[in-house]
């Protein structure tokens, strides 16, 4: 049974470890937080942990003035997070996704064998849902920042979070030539690539579709 306060989300088998859980339940409590059961396949539990609903913000560089209002500080040094999902890492843990007031999004990872947070990565923009596990212990994402004008693809170690790839995506240009008839007057954006879920090859490569639409028109004589 969940906690009070706390409705159960999701279950995630875990991967077949040695002394690592079988299953992970998810129990949202929204602004109490998460909470992470850790149980065997008979339904025993072994832990359980309490991921907070907020966190310091990674935005605020230097202490506020001590003259602040303490609420607008608070306000403006806290993140409040709202979970997204949960998947099993090839390492026996669990990784969340959630996103935060400003729809950033964030990744936490949970040891398996402690229940503690490993790491955390704080995205300076959205980190898709569609997440790969390597079976060598890489979670991949794809991550758009710049409101959609860039997005990559990335791999954290999932045993240290050490962000070990970085694969841009391809970018198109949409937009107006030769705006209102004047010869040279273009109005060009670039745009990311819209991207499908990364996936696993059987050769461990990795490898995603991306949709690239250009739609230029041209105003000109």
């Amino acid at each position: 049974q969940p906690a009070p306060g706390f409705v159960t989300v999701q279950i995630v088998q875990a991967s077949p470890v040695e002394n690592a859980p079988d299953l992970y339940a998810i129990e949202d409590g929204e602004e109490n937080g998460v909470i992470i059961r850790a149980l065997t396949v008979d339904g025993r539990e072994l832990w359980h942990t309490l991921l907070p609903a907020s966190v310091p913000s990674p935005l605020v560089a230097e202490p506020l003035a001590a003259d602040t209002d303490s609420a607008t500080a608070q306000a403006a040094s806290v993140d409040n997070l709202y979970w997204q999902g949960s998947v099993a890492d090839a390492l026996g843990g669990v990784v969340l996704q959630y996103s935060d007031d400003l729809q950033d999004s964030w990744l936490f990872r949970v040891d398996p064998q402690t229940g503690q947070e490993s790491w955390r990565y704080a995205s300076p923009g959205y980190l898709y849902l569609d997440v790969a596990m390597h079976p060598r212990g890489t979670v991949y994402v794809v991550e758009s920042t710049g409101y959609g004008v860039s997005r990559t693809l990335l791999g954290f170690n999932v045993a240290t979070g050490a962000l070990e790839r970085t694969v841009p995506l391809p970018t198109a240009v949409s937009g107006i030539k030769n705006y209102l008839g004047v010869p040279g007057l273009d109005i060009l954006s670039p745009h990311a690539a819209a991207p499908g879920a990364p996936m696993i090859a059987p050769d461990g490569s990795v490898y995603l579709e991306t949709a690239l639409t250009s739609v230029i028109t041209d105003q000109g004589p």
